[in-house]
């Protein structure tokens, strides 16, 4: 700072005059000093007067210089000041600041609350702070927020429906304005928890579902008419894929490869988001289509309880009006009927030193007549069924019978549909935590999973309708099945106990009255065996209750799928099927070798793949290598097991037709060694005519005849024919040893097709579909692949090829 006497002298040129009289006459110089610029003020230069610092400045010493910026990460709202104030914890600041409000958060904090005169704060779970200065920061890509709750970001399932960015953003396909994008646009339907776009055609995709369901119910109302064996390795196979479909639904980081057979194998679970029907209601929200979807298992009761009813029906206005119809059932063709066959073995007919080429030849067109045979006669059991439905009533006893397989039409198809059951009604319970602490269901995370929301509301009694009736209800309904058996039983053995004492007695009157209530006995088990024969006859007797066991552990991997993260989920899953695996090893419940075979490598590959679940799902391999190895194994493991499956059970059926057609050669050969040849071969196509197979009784000669199976070269047992409907002792075959071929044929001329369809009739298993009886599963593996077997096979091979290197020795002599 100058003094004033210095701040005159400069002003002067260095000379200053005085105002005193005495001094007029002469000039004087005078004297002067120096003093600097205060701290807080500043001067370039010493003909400068002294200034304050501005805002954003300082100055700390006096001097004669200028004041100083504020530093970075500093500021000064105030002028002449010594200091800049340094800016708050997390936050950043432009040189020269002037005020508080210049200092901002630094990227990955914001402004707690939004205020800018709270501190920064850590940016939150699901947002992203990658810019200075945030008071709200930006979601990331798979979570949401919205203005009325900025600072709540949610997570998204799927995370592909939420881009993150600023408030209410969803991707293309999903709804703004619904909460967490969980509803889809119009035009957008839901499939796999995601939207997909509407093609044309929605609305046959709804009609087919219908027409479906009619397609579904009649294909199990068939398999109550088929044999259980038949269906068990279907079940099997079936089973499988089920398990299979409820993990690909985790976040495990599968191959690709095994990722799309898992998503193949949810089919197993009925999935049927495909029909789309937000395409065909596009007001219809996720709470109806649930309803509509959880309520499937009653669709089908009403679809069965339809079909009983119409049955009925046409059986009272048949059983009427059935007698004015004339026309006559059809007799299914032979070979011998086709003049086909014929002209394929006269013209293409090849022998012993005939080329490859020919007989190949006539084996193909052999087969081609073969299937021509076959399509002629499902013609005319169409048109033998068409006339049945108006020709044909039915007595008490087929209304019975066909009652019963409607009951075990509908118990079978629960059977498969039962995971798919407690999935669905499980849905609404698989929830994901948020950050503030309420839960948001993963189908539709626009709904809370909390009482307060009513749309969840709504769907929790169905839910738990539907755990009561269908997850306990199985469990009680096998324990009243073995209850009223073991009644059943009691019953039997008391009257047999009475008879046997009446008969000591000789009181002929009262044993007919005891052998009356023992028949009544005897057909009350006879029902409940056909009602409940797929649960029950599939495994042995001991073991009858084991499709609970099965039932059981689908229902417990549902369950923890529900409630637990996938980590635990996979961890006790592959402890229940470890368990599993074990007791199967134990107790071989099925009654055949190759089913309780089958079900030991379908276990062994579940908790394979749940093991290479865990690996993948933890992502923690110790070098790439490693991890490549395990995923080309996973791969090999899931594939194989999966086409080993499918094979198998087609393998089942072939092995079951193979062995049907072993025990019909050799009920020719007993025919064959007791009638000789040319008798045998007539009296089969005669027999034929009437029955296109000895094992089932499709056809019939007539309602007043029955057959002394004892003596019929033909049948194995009483099992193959239902006596119930027989009631006049005739064997045509007998009449035929007796007589001749001609008798017989002047015998059926005034004889008449009758037609019964398979649903009428009673199909106990016969005695060739009894238990194996596998002790242990060392032995029905020892029984299947046979040292022995092999033995002779290398042994005809060692021998196919001897003779091959003596022809091609032959050749290369001539």
């Amino acid at each position: 700072m100058l003094s004033h006497d210095r701040i005159n002298w400069y002003a002067h040129g260095g000379l200053l005059q005085s105002n005193n009289d005495q001094d007029m006459s002469s000039t004087k110089t005078l004297n002067f000093y120096y003093e600097p610029c205060g701290a807080g003020y500043g001067s370039g230069r010493y003909d400068y007067p002294c200034v304050a610092c501005e805002r954003g400045t300082f100055k700390p010493i006096e001097g004669t210089f200028n004041c100083l910026s504020c530093l970075n990460d500093t500021y000064q709202s105030m002028s002449a000041q010594l200091s800049c104030n340094k800016c708050p914890l997390r936050t950043v600041s432009n040189p020269r600041s002037k005020s508080y409000f210049d200092c901002m958060c630094t990227p990955g904090f914001y402004y707690l609350g939004g205020d800018v005169n709270q501190p920064c704060a850590p940016c939150i779970d699901g947002a992203i702070c990658d810019e200075y200065n945030m008071t709200i920061p930006k979601a990331l890509p798979g979570f949401w927020h919205t203005k009325a709750d900025p600072f709540n970001y949610v997570a998204c399932f799927p995370s592909v429906a939420c881009p993150g960015g600023g408030f209410d953003q969803c991707a293309l396909g999903y709804n703004n304005l619904s909460r967490v994008c969980g509803e889809c646009e119009r035009g957008y339907y839901k499939w796999q928890n995601a939207c997909r776009q509407c093609t044309e055609g929605a609305w046959y995709k709804l009609l087919l579902a219908v027409f479906g369901l009619a397609v579904i119910t009649i294909i199990f109302f068939g398999i109550s008419s088929t044999k259980v064996t038949h269906l068990s390795s279907i079940s099997i196979a079936f089973g499988f894929w089920q398990i299979l479909s409820i993990f690909s639904s985790f976040d495990v980081q599968w191959p690709v490869t095994i990722s799309d057979s898992l998503t193949a194998a949810s089919l197993a679970n009925f999935n049927i988001d495909f029909l789309s029907p937000q395409c065909v209601f596009p007001e219809m929200t996720f709470v109806s289509k649930w309803i509509l979807i959880t309520c499937v298992p009653f669709y089908f009761l009403f679809a069965f309880i339809v079909l009983y009813l119409l049955g009925l029906l046409r059986a009272f206005i048949v059983n009427r009006t059935g007698k004015y119809v004339t026309l006559k059932y059809k007799r299914f063709k032979m070979e011998e009927d086709l003049s086909l066959f014929r002209f394929v073995s006269e013209r293409f007919h090849y022998g012993s030193d005939d080329s490859k080429f020919k007989r190949y030849r006539y084996r193909l067109l052999y087969a081609l007549c073969e299937f021509v045979l076959i399509l002629l006669n499902m013609l005319i059991w169409c048109y033998n069924f068409s006339l049945w439905l108006i020709k044909d009533g039915a007595t008490r006893r087929q209304s019975r019978i066909f009652l019963n397989k409607i009951v075990n039409s509908f118990t079978a198809l629960i059977s498969f549909l039962y995971l798919f059951i407690i999935q669905q009604a499980s849905q609404i319970f698989v929830c994901t935590r948020q950050a503030d602490m309420t839960s948001t269901m993963n189908a539709s995370p626009d709904i809370q999973c909390s009482m307060s929301d009513p749309q969840w509301r709504t769907m929790v009694p169905l839910s738990i309708i539907i755990y009561v009736v269908f997850g306990l209800g199985y469990i009680v309904m096998f324990i009243v099945l073995y209850l009223y058996s073991k009644s059943l039983f009691r019953k039997e053995n008391a009257i047999k106990n009475q008879i046997a004492e009446m008969e000591k007695s000789n009181q002929e009157g009262e044993i007919l009255i005891l052998e009356e209530k023992l028949e009544k006995v005897r057909n009350s088990f006879r029902n409940f065996k056909m009602e409940f024969k797929f649960l029950i006859t599939r495994f042995k007797i001991k073991f009858f209750f084991w499709e609970l066991a099965i039932t059981g552990r689908k229902l417990a991997i549902a369950i923890l799928n529900t409630f637990l993260p996938s980590m635990l989920v996979l961890i006790f899953g592959l402890l229940i099927m470890f368990l599993s695996l074990l007791l199967h090893m134990q107790t071989v419940p099925f009654k055949k070798k190759f089913h309780n075979l089958m079900e030991y490598i379908v276990l062994i590959s579940i908790v394979l793949t749940l093991f290479f679940g865990l690996l993948f799902f933890v992502d923690d391999f110790p070098t790439p290598q490693f991890k490549s190895f395990c995923t080309v194994l996973a791969i090999i493991v899931i594939i194989v097991s999966t086409v080993i499956v499918c094979l198998m059970s087609v393998a089942d059926f072939l092995i079951r037709r193979r062995k049907e057609n072993e025990f019909e050669r050799i009920r020719r050969e007993r025919i064959r060694e007791k009638f000789g040849d040319l008798q045998e071969q007539e009296l089969e196509i005669e027999y034929r005519k009437f029955f296109p197979s000895v094992f089932h009784n499709v056809n019939k000669i007539e309602d007043q005849e029955e057959w002394i199976v004892e003596i019929n070269p033909l049948l194995e047992s009483k099992d193959d024919l239902d006596v119930d409907e027989w009631t006049m002792i005739i064997n045509p075959l007998s009449e035929i040893v007796e007589n001749t071929t001609c008798d017989y044929l002047e015998l059926e001329k005034n004889k008449e097709i009758e037609f019964v369809p398979p649903f009428y009739i009673s199909d106990a298993e016969s005695e060739n579909d009894g238990e194996d009886d596998p002790k242990t599963l060392n032995g029905i593996i020892s029984d299947i692949f046979s040292m022995k077997r092999v033995r002779k096979n290398l042994k005809l091979v060692s021998v196919g090829g001897k003779k091959v290197v003596k022809k091609m020795r032959k050749k290369r002599i001539q």
